[in-house]
């Protein structure tokens, strides 16, 4: 009876094996069907056109640096922008070392 119930067993076992790997043998066969599908269906006679894509490429970057630009932050508009320094009142450290020589 013991043997009975083992043999039993192993061949549950078995058969819930040979159906996990047939279905793992049907996800692949779906998987490779869908790949081939794929490259069945790509036009592979039509030009890329270059030059659509150079335009697309140059909108996108646009707009990143529109976007940059727009997260700077805020722009200064007092009236410190336009002042300049104050000159210096006292001696210049390089004049000293100039010698001119006459001609």
């Amino acid at each position: 009876m013991r043997l009975c119930t083992y043999l039993v067993g192993l061949w549950c076992s078995d058969a819930r094996l040979t159906k996990l790997t047939r279905e793992q043998l049907r996800e692949q066969h779906a998987l490779g069907e869908e790949i081939a599908q794929a490259i069945v269906s790509a036009p592979i006679g039509e030009p890329i056109d270059e030059e659509e894509l150079d335009d697309e490429l140059a909108e996108l970057e646009q707009e990143q640096l529109d976007n940059k630009m727009l997260q700077t932050g805020n722009v200064p508009v007092s009236d410190q922008i336009h002042k300049l320094p104050a000159a210096g009142n006292g001696e210049s450290k390089f004049s000293r070392d100039i010698v001119f020589e006459s001609c």
